[in-house]
C-alpha cells in the first residue's frame, strides 16, 4: 500500500494531502501584518481561503508572497540585478513602471546562499498591479518547451504598461524582454539580457530603448549673461589697529598702558554693548597717590563731544580707595556698557553694535584727594566685519544681498554633482535630480513657457526673497541653467546671475539650441538712505599732551557712584564714610608728629637734669673727706 506525499503549503503555512485539498481548505491573508493589524481586512481572523498551493505562485495575492518579495528586494545581499527597466510619470513625479530580473544568491538577508540556481523576475509595482515569482532551471526547461513567452503585463494599455517576456530559441530559454512604459514618455524603456539556463549564467544586455524624456547634445555653447550685482554691497576691508599709545593728559609723571579692549564677550544687552578691558598704571611721583574718583565717557571719532556711560565698574566691584605706591605697577580692569537703542535687540556677539561703523574712544578722568585731576583715552576699533565670501571651484553660482548698516549678508547658492543618470543640481539646498530637471521639460513642453519657476520665498516670512527659474531648451530637451535672484526684504540690495549646467541624462544625437524665452528681469530696487563711506575713522583731538592745572569740580553724590548696585552716569567716587576715616587717619598722624616733638624736647630737659645731679653728687663726696 502506497503512501501519500504530504506538502507544506506556501500560503497557509500548513500541512495537506492533494487528496484532501478542496476549495476553501486554505486560510489566509492577502497582505502582511502592518502596526499590529492586517491591512487587507483589518482583523486578525483570516480574510482569504482557497485550495492549498505547494509552489508559490502570483494568480492571486497571499500574504506570504508579499512578505517573500519584500525582504528580498530591499536587501541587496540577497539577488544580483541582471536588468532593470523603469519609466516616470512626468506629470506625477512617481515611478509608474518597471520590470527587473536578477539572479537570487539568499532567501533572507544575511541568510546561506543558495545551492541551486533560481532566476527572479519582478514585473510592475506592489502599490498597484505586480508580478514576483522565482524560476529554477527546471522551471525554465518546461517554459522553453511549452514556448509560452509572456511572462507578465501590468496593462493592455500602450500608454502606460510594463512587461517581461521571455525570449525563446529552439525550445530553449535564451533570454528576457522588460519593458516599461509610463504615460508622459514618447516611447518605452526597453532592455533585452540574454543568458544561459544550463548553468544559469548572464550574457548580455542591450538597452532597445529609453523611455521619458531623451536629451540630446547642444550644437554649440549657450551664452549667458554674467552675475548683476545692484545697490548696497558689503566691501571687504581690513580695519586700522587701535591707538592704545594717546598720552595721559595732566601728568607726565603717571604712565597708564592701554591693554586689548573686547565687546559683548559674555552676553549682548538689548540696547546696549558691554566693552571688557584693563590697562596698567604706574606713577614716578615721590609720594603714593590716592585716587579719590574716577569718571569714564563715550564718544566716536570725529564727534568731541564726550557722553556719559551706562555703568561703569572697576575690578569688577564697587568702588573702593585706590592707592598707588611710587614705582609701582597695578592691572586694572574695567566694565563699561554704552547705551544704544537703535540696537533694537540684535544679538550681537564680540562685536558692538554702537562701533559697528566707526570707532569708539572712553575717557577715563581719575581725581586724586588734593583734587588734581588727570585722565587717559582709550580706543576700540571694530576688526574687520566677517561675511560670507564665494569660494571659487565648489559653486556653479554665488549671489549675495547686503544689508549695510547691520553688516548681514544673504546668499543664494547653487552646486552641482554627479554624472549622467546620476546627476543632481542643489538650489539653495534643494535637490533637483534627473527625473526632477527631465519632469520641468515636460512641463515646459505642455504649457509652452521655457522659463520654469522652481523657487520663489516672497511668502515666506524671511529677511531676503529669493527666486530661481529654470531655463529650458525644447530642441535639446534639456535644463541647460538656473536663473537665480536674491534681494533683501527692504529692496536695497540685489543680485541676479545665471548658472549653467553640465550634459546630463544620455545624449544620443545632437541639436541645435533653442535658449528659452526669458521674461523675468532685475527687480528695480529702493534707493538706500544711507552713505556710511564719509564717516570719521580717526581724528587727533586726543594726540597732545595737555597740561592740566585746574583741579576737577567735586562729583555730585546724587548721579551715582560708578558700578554701585550696577550704576550709571560712569563716575567712580569713595563714600562720605571712607572720606570720613581718612580725615581721622590724617588727625591722628598730625597728633603722633606732636607727641614724638615733645618727646624729644623731654629726652633733651632729661639730660640736663642727670648732669647737675652727677655734680652735686661730687661736691658731697669731696665735703665728707
Amino acid at each position: 500500500m502506497s503512501t501519500e506525499e504530504i506538502f507544506a503549503c506556501v500560503q497557509c503555512g500548513g500541512k495537506f494531502k492533494e487528496s484532501e485539498n478542496v476549495s476553501g481548505a486554505c486560510f489566509f491573508h492577502k497582505t502582511p501584518m502592518s502596526d499590529r493589524k492586517y491591512s487587507c481586512c483589518g482583523q486578525n481572523a483570516a480574510c482569504q481561503k482557497n485550495t492549498h498551493r505547494a509552489k508559490h505562485h502570483c494568480e492571486y495575492e497571499y500574504e506570504a508572497l508579499k512578505t517573500l518579495a519584500w525582504g528580498i528586494n530591499n536587501y541587496t545581499d540577497t539577488h544580483t540585478k541582471w536588468s532593470k527597466v523603469s519609466d516616470t510619470d512626468l506629470s506625477s513625479d512617481r515611478i509608474d513602471q518597471q520590470a527587473t530580473v536578477a539572479k537570487m544568491l539568499r532567501w533572507k538577508s544575511k541568510a546561506g546562499l543558495i545551492t541551486e540556481n533560481v532566476l527572479l523576475v519582478f514585473v510592475g509595482s506592489f502599490s498597484h498591479k505586480w508580478w514576483w515569482l522565482c524560476y529554477t532551471e527546471t522551471d525554465l526547461d518546461a517554459i522553453g518547451k511549452a514556448g509560452t513567452e509572456l511572462i507578465f503585463r501590468t496593462s493592455d494599455s500602450t500608454e502606460s504598461y510594463s512587461s517581461a517576456s521571455w525570449i525563446i530559441t529552439n525550445n530553449i530559454v535564451t533570454g528576457i524582454r522588460l519593458e516599461a512604459k509610463a504615460k508622459s514618455s514618447e516611447q518605452a524603456s526597453v532592455s533585452v539580457c540574454t543568458f544561459t539556463s544550463f548553468p544559469l549564467t548572464k550574457g548580455e544586455e542591450t538597452i532597445v530603448s529609453r523611455g521619458g524624456i531623451v536629451e540630446a547634445k547642444p550644437a554649440s555653447e549657450y551664452t549667458l549673461p554674467a552675475v548683476v550685482r545692484m545697490g548696497e554691497q558689503i566691501e571687504k576691508k581690513e580695519a586700522r589697529a587701535p591707538k592704545t599709545e594717546l598720552p595721559v593728559q595732566g601728568t607726565k609723571n603717571v604712565k597708564i598702558k592701554q591693554q586689548e579692549i573686547k565687546a559683548n564677550e559674555k552676553t549682548t544687552p538689548k540696547n546696549s554693548d558691554k566693552f571688557q578691558g584693563s590697562f596698567s598704571l604706574i606713577t614716578t611721583e615721590k609720594e603714593p597717590i590716592c585716587f579719590e574718583s574716577i569718571a569714564c565717557e563715550w564718544r566716536l571719532v570725529g564727534n568731541k563731544d564726550w557722553n556719559p556711560v551706562m555703568s561703569f565698574l572697576i575690578n569688577g566691584k564697587p568702588p573702593v580707595p585706590l592707592t598707588v605706591n611710587p614705582l609701582q605697577s597695578v592691572v586694572i580692569y574695567f566694565d563699561i556698557e554704552v547705551e544704544d537703542k537703535t540696537k533694537n535687540g540684535r544679538r550681537w556677539f564680540y562685536k558692538p553694535w554702537v562701533a559697528r561703523h566707526q570707532p569708539i574712544r572712553f575717557k577715563m578722568t581719575f581725581t586724586t584727594l588734593t583734587g588734581d585731576v588727570i585722565y587717559k583715552v582709550f580706543e576700540y576699533v571694530q576688526k574687520s566685519h566677517v561675511v560670507d565670501q564665494d569660494k571659487p571651484g565648489t559653486n556653479i553660482l554665488w549671489l549675495n544681498a547686503d544689508v549695510l548698516d547691520e553688516y548681514e549678508r544673504f546668499v543664494f547658492i547653487i552646486k552641482e554633482s554627479g554624472e549622467g543618470e546620476g546627476y543632481s543640481v542643489d538650489i539653495d539646498g534643494t535637490a533637483f535630480n534627473v527625473d526632477r530637471l527631465r519632469k520641468l521639460v515636460y512641463a515646459a513642453q505642455n504649457s509652452g513657457q521655457t522659463e520654469q519657476l522652481v523657487l520663489d520665498t516672497t511668502s515666506q516670512k524671511k529677511d531676503c526673497i529669493k527666486k530661481a527659474w529654470a531655463l529650458v531648451d525644447l530642441s535639446c530637451k534639456r535644463v541647460y541653467a538656473i536663473k537665480a535672484m536674491i534681494m533683501t526684504k527692504e529692496g536695497k540690495s540685489c543680485s541676479m546671475g545665471y548658472a549653467k549646467l553640465k550634459l546630463y541624462g544620455f545624449q544620443t544625437d545632437t541639436k541645435p539650441n533653442q535658449p528659452a524665452k526669458e521674461v523675468e528681469t532685475a527687480p528695480t530696487l529702493t534707493a538706500s538712505s544711507q552713505d556710511f563711506s564719509n564717516l570719521a575713522q580717526d581724528d587727533d583731538f586726543d594726540d597732545k599732551f595737555i597740561e592740566i592745572d585746574t583741579p576737577a569740580p567735586t562729583p555730585d553724590p546724587s548721579t551715582g557712584s560708578g558700578g554701585g548696585g550696577g550704576g550709571g552716569g560712569g563716575v567712580i567716587t569713595m563714600d562720605t564714610n571712607a572720606i570720613a576715616v581718612l580725615q581721622n587717619i590724617n588727625q591722628g598722624t598730625q597728633r603722633m608728629a606732636d607727641s614724638f616733638t615733645a618727646l624729644s624736647s623731654m629726652e633733651s630737659h632729661m639730660e640736663k637734669m642727670a648732669g647737675s645731679l652727677e655734680l652735686l653728687l661730687d661736691i658731697l663726696t669731696r665735703g665728707q673727706k
